[in-house]
């Protein structure tokens, strides 16, 4: 199901900074996601918070919804917009539906969808990532490869804001010391994983499996550890860290 939303762009959020209006997008080129944050009007506001409000597929507490915009665009009855299809995902259920959005904020999409190069709209870019594109997506190949890769290189330390690391297999990664604040593990297998002195400041680790995780020193403040599965984790000394939110499967911590 997940492959089908390939290439899409996803809509992740919409707020307000003092009287401006953003958006956070995510774009995919050449199998490699980022972020962007840009400026829109008050009704491309008003529109995507229109779209993330929506849970077209049944209230679900407690599941992430995710919405993409499919590339489609058609014709809106109301002056000033149109129509878009979005892509509406969560657990295993998708099914696109109509939205209407402004017209202003399609064009936004639009230039995004036509982008050649992340370089283009580099001024633009929400993650501050590691120091190339190739320490990335090294990274979400999984902990073996990562691994391998990183005791070849003479010293690295690995750095990465807001990035999106669902669905990967970390199993016994090492990245002691790491800047992932704001990473996003949904789903992600981090068993056995060193994340020692990491900084995981308002990291997601929404069903995450952290069994026998090295979590000592690392600073957690505002993580999100609901759901996650926290058997033998070692918290030792770490900031931050908030259980109190229910659902963890938490054992011998």
């Amino acid at each position: 199901m997940r492959d089908n939303n390939e290439g899409m762009i996803e809509i992740i959020d919409a707020f307000k900074e003092g009287e401006d209006y953003f958006a956070i997008i995510e774009v995919t080129k050449n199998k490699l996601r980022q972020k962007f944050r840009f400026g829109i009007t008050l009704l491309g506001y008003s529109s995507i918070k229109i779209i993330l409000q929506s849970r077209p597929l049944g209230m679900m507490v407690g599941m992430q919804y995710k919405y993409f915009w499919s590339g489609t665009i058609g014709k809106s009855e109301k002056d000033h917009y149109a129509s878009i299809d979005v892509r509406c995902e969560v657990l295993d259920k998708a099914k696109s539906f109509s939205f209407d959005i402004a017209e202003n904020l399609v064009a936004n999409l639009r230039w995004f969808k036509d982008l050649e190069s992340f370089n283009d709209a580099e001024e633009l870019l929400l993650e501050k990532t590691f120091e190339n594109a190739e320490l990335i997506n090294t990274l979400r190949q999984g902990a073996i490869i990562w691994n391998k890769w990183r005791a070849e290189q003479e010293a690295i330390t690995a750095g990465a804001i807001n990035l999106d690391l669902t669905n990967v297999s970390f199993s016994g990664i090492k990245l002691s010391g790491a800047n992932l604040s704001g990473a996003m593990f949904d789903a992600a297998d981090l068993s056995h994983a060193d994340l020692s002195n990491a900084n995981l400041q308002k990291a997601d680790f929404f069903n995450t499996d952290l069994s026998n995780t090295n979590l000592s020193s690392a600073n957690l403040t505002d993580a999100d550890l609901q759901f996650a599965k926290i058997e033998n984790t070692n918290f030792t000394d770490a900031i931050g860290v908030d259980l109190s939110k229910p659902n963890n499967s938490s054992k011998n911590m």
